[in-house]
């Protein structure tokens, strides 16, 4: 039992304690090879890969917590819910049925009077991978929206609203808090009964995505314009996102990605 005592001392007695409901799963005596993937780190890589950016679960590999690769992957931009754009704080203001204010850590509305917390990022990584290992536990951006720390659209990446910018969207992940909707979630806790603040809500996670994009954009005008400046021989003249990023998001669409060796992925391709 020493090992489950050390996982359960990890995961904070006193959390487990309080809440309604929770399941501890343990595994012990693993085969040799099983064994053998921990000892070198491989394993946990494997771990690292399958895991989507966000899940209901927490795992950890001989008491170290295991996150997502994807966590680390490097962020052009990144910024807190409350600290959004005044200009797009106004203009959702302006178009929506709820008026939203900065209030601390948070922004808060008549509908939302705990508060709606959270985190954007946009990286220079794609997110999506439909032949992924992660992709077979969920998905990897989008919104991700949670109630007492519950995901509740773990299928539902655009949270009901229309198509987004997709040159944006799949490096785009938030991780999203609205205790609020707890009155209006169902018993499977994956859909909201009929209440307009799924709606409300959903107004300012289109405000922050478009946030998020501008700010994208604005990184790129930049660096276009440093790359303008540059002398002809050291310019880039097609520029990499519209290349690069392109090919290789293609790529990983279908493929699997196997171990690093040094400075190259192989990528296995469906015939």
């Amino acid at each position: 039992m020493d090992k489950f005592e050390a996982v359960a001392d990890r995961l904070v007695l006193s959390d487990l304690e309080t809440s309604p409901s929770w399941t501890l799963v343990v595994l012990e005596c693993l085969r040799d090879r099983a064994e053998a993937l921990a000892a070198t780190g491989r394993l946990r890589w494997v771990l690292e890969t399958a895991m989507p950016y966000a899940s209901d679960f927490t795992l950890y590999l001989n008491c170290e917590l295991i996150e997502s690769n994807k966590k680390r992957f490097e962020s052009l931009v990144e910024f807190h819910a409350h600290e959004i754009s005044e200009r797009h704080l106004k203009e959702l203001n302006g178009i929506a049925a709820e008026t939203w204010t900065r209030a601390d850590d948070r922004l808060i509305s008549k509908s939302f009077p705990t508060g709606v917390t959270g985190t954007m990022v946009v990286t220079v990584k794609s997110l999506y991978s439909a032949g992924g290992k992660s992709e077979d536990l969920g998905r990897s951006h989008g919104f991700f929206v949670r109630v007492h720390g519950r995901l509740v659209n773990e299928t539902d990446p655009l949270f009901g609203a229309r198509p987004l910018s997709f040159a944006t969207w799949y490096r785009f992940a938030a991780e999203v808090e609205a205790d609020d909707l707890n009155d209006y979630i169902t018993a499977s806790r994956d859909d909201f009964e009929q209440s307009d603040l799924k709606p409300k809500l959903r107004e300012l996670l289109i405000a922050l995505f478009n946030d998020a994009r501008e700010r994208r954009d604005k990184l790129d005008e930049q660096k276009e314009k440093s790359n303008k400046q540059k002398p002809e021989d050291d310019r880039e003249n097609v520029d990499r996102k519209l290349v690069e990023q392109a090919l290789a998001d293609a790529l990983s669409l279908g493929s699997q990605d196997e171990e690093a060796d040094g400075d190259w992925t192989l990528l296995l391709m469906e015939k």
